[in-house]
């Protein structure tokens, strides 16, 4: 085969490797399309096909008829919840950000397949990771999964995560601007009041942004 086989017989011939299917009258045989007409698909980039042929087709090499035909959507069933484990923010956790960083991280999730992954709400984007939280922290006052996007630029009164110097940890943060200056206040209360809000300086670093939260 050539590179100027059309979407459908690239399909087609991927699914036979898949599934082990040798040949095309191997195809015919399980699908009930005839050979000449698989055979037509294969060698003749223009040749189009019956709906029915293409519905057995697809039946048999288990793949939905419109990735079949265009090579878009999810192959299968199996293949869709595939990747909607993969497209699912990670859970991640704030010790791990702080030791390893959040781009590390992010890569790491995106090669595996046995990370917790959680869709979310407003959209699935490869910054968006998401942290649970199991105890009251400034205006989210119950447990859930905070999703967050490193990503996206903060605006005044955002939750960010947040490192103050290279060297110390992250931490959630609220993130204000006022008089052409900016600032992060920390929402930690065992903190004085009057000690809480420092003003944004190089050195400092916002990992990522409040995206939106989930109770649960």
């Amino acid at each position: 085969m050539t590179s100027e086989q059309s979407i459908l017989a690239k399909n087609i011939q991927q699914r036979m490797n898949d599934l082990n299917i040798k040949s095309n009258l191997a195809l015919s045989k399980v699908s009930g399309v005839s050979r000449a007409v698989i055979t037509n698909i294969m060698l003749h980039p223009e040749k189009s096909i019956m709906s029915d042929s293409a519905l057995l087709l697809s039946e048999t090499l288990d793949c939905s008829m419109e990735w079949l035909l265009t090579g878009k959507g999810p192959i299968n069933r199996e293949h869709e919840v595939d990747n909607q484990k993969r497209s699912g923010a990670p859970l991640l956790s704030l010790n791990d950000i702080s030791e390893r960083g959040i781009e590390p991280l992010l890569v790491e999730a995106s090669e595996s397949d046995s990370i917790t992954r959680l869709m979310c709400p407003s959209g699935n984007e490869p910054g968006i990771f998401t942290v649970w939280q199991n105890r009251p922290m400034g205006r989210i006052n119950h447990s859930g999964h905070i999703y967050f996007n490193k990503d996206k630029n903060p605006v005044s009164g955002q939750l960010v995560i947040a490192r103050t110097t290279p060297d110390a940890p992250v931490s959630y943060m609220e993130f204000y601007c006022a008089h052409e200056k900016q600032f992060l206040r920390s929402i930690e209360e065992s903190i004085p009041e009057n000690l809480r809000t420092i003003e944004y300086e190089d050195g400092m670093e916002i990992i990522a942004t409040f995206e939106c939260f989930v109770v649960t």
